[in-house]
């Protein structure tokens, strides 16, 4: 029995390799993208802390420069919030880029492998076939004698 050999192998491997580093960029992009949503999370969480103080400070004694400190540091909270915001929007839609390409080199593969399939069947039925006309050949040959 022959030993089957699909004549795409080379391809299909490297369509693997490609899929594997398409679904590496796809993790790196999903950390990268958790990464900037605790950055996000964190500025807001330093935003309630500052007014937190600042709404102590004002129900005790505060002088109005510290006023005018809180008002500028929150303004300037502020702007790094929506920034860090669009950073997200930003990784998110890379993200979506990369997932979009890890489906696409899974495709390729599953494709090839399914032609790899089907070219297997096709060769153990020509082996059947070929099997079973050697059998037939040496019971003609054994009949005749």
């Amino acid at each position: 029995m022959a030993k089957f050999n699909f004549r795409l192998q080379t391809y299909l491997n490297l369509k693997a390799k490609i899929e594997d580093q398409k679904r590496n960029e796809f993790g790196k992009a999903v950390a990268a993208l958790e990464l900037e949503k605790t950055k996000l999370v964190n500025l807001q969480q330093e935003r309630n802390d500052c007014i937190d103080e600042f709404r102590k400070k004002v129900e005790s004694t505060i002088e109005p420069g510290g006023i005018n400190r809180y008002n500028l540091y929150l303004d300037v909270l502020k702007k790094r919030i929506a920034e860090q915001k669009s950073r997200v929007a930003r990784a998110e839609a890379f993200l979506r880029a990369k997932r979009a390409e890890l489906v696409e080199a899974m495709k390729n593969r599953k494709i090839l492998e399914t032609l790899k399939e089907k070219d297997f069947e096709t060769y153990l039925i020509e082996e059947k076939k070929n099997e079973q006309k050697i059998v037939d050949d040496l019971i003609s040959y054994k009949y005749s004698k």
